[in-house]
């Protein structure tokens, strides 16, 4: 936002795709934009002033930015910052914030990915933000998708790790994604040989215990409330046929 707020759309392209030996050339990933924005050209130079203009700027809108910064710790003044109050920022300041690593957006795509191919393709799908027509901004947009998959090429591999009880346990991606969408890669799962004990495994028959818990209190709260209700009735009752004995639990 910087650059494009900076400099001319002609000075932003030859950034983008600067001249190589007298050449331009565009890099891999400049195909998937290329392609997204329906300009089926691959010399650089054949681009018209149009096309410079919608390849080069981005004309992201700043309140619309999802991805923040993140640590690997949880700093409660962190959560919300300014940024850009530098003076070589020239006025380009706006609000963020930081968020923990395991809550990225990254360590869920980690925990479905079924291979590093796949996990390429899906960061690069990600969407950082809109412009401010309203379109969609990804990862390979600004160019992030490959360097995020040479940051993460080596996280997809299982990682065997110990108990406080001594019993092998494959630990995979952030807490957050592995408990939420209770998940193994499907890569980890082709590399396992019937693993012992797995974290997403493990997760999954804590929530199906807790879901029995809590629909056990329901039954139970539910006799009490119906006991409740029924108590006046069945008391004159009693006091009708002489009956000793209530029939609550039949009722319910």
């Amino acid at each position: 936002m910087f650059h494009e707020n900076t400099q001319s759309n002609k000075a932003l392209y030859s950034r983008l795709v600067p001249k190589k030996g007298g050449v331009r050339k565009f890099a891999p990933v400049m195909f998937r934009r290329l392609k997204k924005l329906g300009i089926d050209k691959t010399n650089p130079d054949e681009l018209t002033e149009e096309e410079i203009a919608k390849f080069a700027r981005l004309d992201i809108d700043p309140e619309t930015i999802t991805w923040r910064r993140v640590l690997d710790v949880n700093d409660r003044h962190l959560r919300q910052i300014t940024v850009g109050e530098a003076p070589t920022e020239k006025g380009q300041s706006r609000k963020t914030g930081f968020d923990i690593s395991v809550a990225s957006e990254c360590m869920a795509i980690l925990a479905l990915s079924s291979d590093l191919a796949d996990m390429r393709e899906r960061l690069g799908r990600m969407v950082i933000g809109t412009s401010k027509a309203g379109d969609p901004v990804t990862c390979d947009d600004i160019g992030a998708g490959g360097a995020l998959t040479v940051l993460m090429k080596d996280a997809i591999k299982p990682n065997i790790m110990q108990t406080l009880e001594g019993t092998p346990v494959f630990v995979h991606a952030g807490p957050f994604a592995n408990i939420r969408l209770v998940n193994i890669t499907s890569s980890q799962n082709q590399q396992l040989m019937n693993p012992t004990v797995s974290e997403p495994a493990l997760s999954l028959l804590i929530r199906l215990l807790s879901n029995l818990l809590v629909l056990k209190s329901m039954k139970t709260m539910r006799k009490r409330l119906v006991s409740l209700l029924l108590k006046p009735v069945l008391i004159s009752q009693w006091a009708v046929k002489g009956s000793s004995t209530s029939n609550v639990e039949a009722v319910v």
